[in-house]
């Protein structure tokens, strides 16, 4: 058996201190990073070279490690039209991983993500990713939904910790 922290997002992996003159200062994070870090503290437990989540397969549950996972966060564009309906801001949450493996029993091997593409990977991150999550600030209430995605997984921080806990290294 093995134990995981459930901390993976610190003010480092947003990016949340800004250099001010010759010192650094920490600032709040802005709302949407603020949605973005709840959601990953949510899904994710792991460190920077290994994240793990819980994947929903068809009916069935498996818990998923990504290797060398990143995370982007990416401005969406509010039209005017959006705005007179209540739409105020949007963002997509983004991972990748360069490659992942699945338990179900037993360890699967390696498979590559989308996170090992490159440059060409680098700017596709948008349309491809290995799990993502649309936000969106309407009326002043922030929603989230799933993004087009290769993989599904769940936002269950408490089912991640069991599953994590049951699996052998």
């Amino acid at each position: 058996m093995w134990k995981i922290s459930l901390f993976i997002v610190g003010a480092g992996l947003l990016g949340l201190v800004v250099a001010t003159g010759c010192r650094q200062q920490p600032r709040q994070p802005s709302e949407v990073e603020a949605q973005a870090t709840a959601i990953l503290n949510e899904t994710f437990a792991g460190d920077t070279e290994n994240w793990f989540a819980v994947e929903k397969i068809g009916g069935g549950l498996r818990l998923t490690e990504l290797h060398h996972p990143k995370m982007s966060l990416i401005g969406q564009n509010v039209s005017e039209t959006d705005r007179m309906n209540g739409v105020s801001e949007r963002a997509k949450l983004v991972v990748t991983c360069t490659q992942f493996r699945w338990f179900d029993g037993g360890w699967s091997e390696w498979k590559g993500g989308t996170g090992g593409n490159g440059l060409i990977g680098e700017m596709m991150t948008v349309l491809v990713a290995d799990w993502g999550v649309r936000l969106e600030k309407k009326n002043g209430q922030w929603t989230a939904q799933p993004a087009a995605a290769s993989h599904n997984f769940q936002r269950d921080r408490a089912l991640l910790a069991r599953m994590l806990s049951q699996t052998p290294r």
